[in-house]
């Protein structure tokens, strides 16, 4: 695409990153993130949520919560999505988000760990 003079935007990248990610190539879905990282689009909040889930999944909790640091440094706020893949990812990370962990706070609103909170209630009731 590039080459023939088209820049991707932040969904085609969404996308190829997505993919790349299902099919269990977290290294190329990494270097493509940089890439556009360095192209100067932005991710959305999907893109990151992908990522972070991907890592999680394959039992890198430390890079989905690096990479969850990132997120919110570069101004991307975390949704629903985002939280889940990080409380199913790690009993550690589950318990900094389930118990309104100082540090996530600093991320986070507290609406956001209350709701949460609830929701994972539900999930162990139901």
């Amino acid at each position: 695409m590039i080459c023939e003079g088209v820049v991707p935007d932040a969904v085609t990248y969404g996308a190829i990153i997505s993919g790349l990610c299902k099919e269990g190539f977290l290294e190329k879905a990494f270097k493509i993130f940089q890439e556009m990282v360095a192209l100067g689009c932005m991710p959305s909040v999907l893109t990151y949520s992908v990522l972070i889930s991907a890592n999680c999944k394959v039992g890198a909790v430390s890079k989905a919560f690096e990479m969850f640091q990132q997120m919110v440094v570069t101004g991307v706020e975390p949704d629903i999505v985002t939280y889940t893949s990080l409380i199913l990812g790690d009993s550690s990370l589950r318990h900094w988000i389930l118990t309104g962990d100082v540090e996530l706070r600093s991320y986070t609103k507290l609406h956001d760990i209350q709701h949460f909170n609830e929701f994972s209630l539900q999930k162990r009731e139901g």
